[in-house]
């Protein structure tokens, strides 16, 4: 399930922003923030081991999606097309 992996690398952008901040407003705001980051990283964490049953559960689509590849085309013995020097 995608929206999980896209949760959990909103958040880790978000804590690394955060970060990158030299400083917020106020510690309001700091704590709203943190608060939020630890909310979407716990759901998301949460929901990881659904989404990997989700995920092995789906056909591998790139083992019967594509025809038989066809066979090479044959090898023609090389020819020097330079003239040699004497």
């Amino acid at each position: 399930r995608q929206d999980v992996l896209g949760g959990l690398n909103d958040v880790a952008t978000a804590e690394r922003l955060l970060g990158e901040l030299a400083a917020l407003p106020d510690a309001m705001t700091a704590g709203i923030l943190r608060g939020w980051m630890a909310a979407e990283r716990g759901r998301h964490v949460a929901a990881l081991p659904r989404a990997r049953a989700d995920f092995r559960r789906q056909s591998r689509f790139w083992k019967h999606a594509l025809p038989p590849a066809a066979p090479p085309p044959p090898v023609e013995p090389s020819r020097n097309v330079m003239p040699e020097t004497t």
